[in-house]
């Protein structure tokens, strides 16, 4: 009796821990603009040619990702979060990315999902568009854990203008609050931060260098980053969203 009880306790100290971490992050990846890398080219020749440094830039930020142990297409939303801030830094201390933009503004949203859009693609101007829609669809349709209420939606752009050979990282996050009514999403009305930062590929880097950056970071066209740094739609029925005490008995 005495153990059925502690177990009884111990499961129930394990749920009010498991309340306690309500932080859960989206990710997401898109390509803007016009990707002229060469499927076929040499590890070599993706950092040595201009025209491949769309997939050169996915390359790192894969890199980058993986040495943070941050991988939104394997891992649940609530581990994503712990992993996030030393991507970011890896991402910005890249010696080949020199930064352009870097800042935090506020964001006053009213509750509406065209409104979040709205208000994103203003904050961000360059590539505001598909930034604000991008973000909007990282809102879940379903939080079947309704302790997650505080969550970082976060969108990684790698950008190409045509006609042009330079190429573009922009990290849009924004940290906002997301309730549930039925497992369903409601955004609040609320003061939401966005963090916005643009790095431009330092192209005498990546070709100086090619030769070591081939032999040392696996190659990702850009397609494959993208598959790479999106998180999965949450599953209703998926376990890792739940505190669960199965297995302990």
């Amino acid at each position: 009796m005495l153990l059925s009880k502690s177990l009884v306790l111990l499961c129930s100290a394990v749920v009010v821990m498991a309340r306690q971490s309500t932080r859960a992050l989206a990710s997401g990846a898109i390509f803007v603009g016009k990707d002229t890398t060469n499927p076929r080219a040499t590890p070599l020749e993706i950092f040595e040619n201009p025209e491949n440094h769309a997939a050169a830039a996915a390359s790192v930020v894969v890199f980058a990702a993986q040495s943070a142990r941050f991988t939104p297409s394997e891992s649940p939303a609530k581990s994503l979060v712990e992993s996030f801030p030393a991507f970011l830094q890896k991402v910005a201390s890249f010696p080949g990315f020199l930064t352009e933009r870097n800042e935090q503004k506020t964001l006053e949203l009213t509750g509406s999902l065209m409104q979040l859009e709205e208000r994103v693609s203003e904050a961000v101007i360059e590539n505001g568009a598909q930034v604000g829609r991008g973000i909007r669809d990282l809102v879940p349709s379903s939080i079947p854990d309704e302790t997650l209420d505080k969550w970082i939606l976060t969108l990684l752009v790698i950008n190409k203008p045509d006609e042009s050979d330079y190429v573009k990282i922009q990290q849009v996050y924004i940290t906002l609050a997301i309730n549930t009514d039925d497992h369903s999403p409601v955004i609040p009305q609320q003061s939401a931060k966005i963090n916005i930062s643009t790095y431009r590929v330092i192209e005498r880097v990546f070709t100086s260098n090619a030769e070591k950056f081939a032999q040392r970071l696996p190659i990702y066209l850009v397609g494959a980053a993208i598959d790479f740094l999106t998180s999965p739609a949450l599953n209703p029925e998926d376990e890792i969203f739940a505190p669960s005490c199965h297995g302990m008995f």
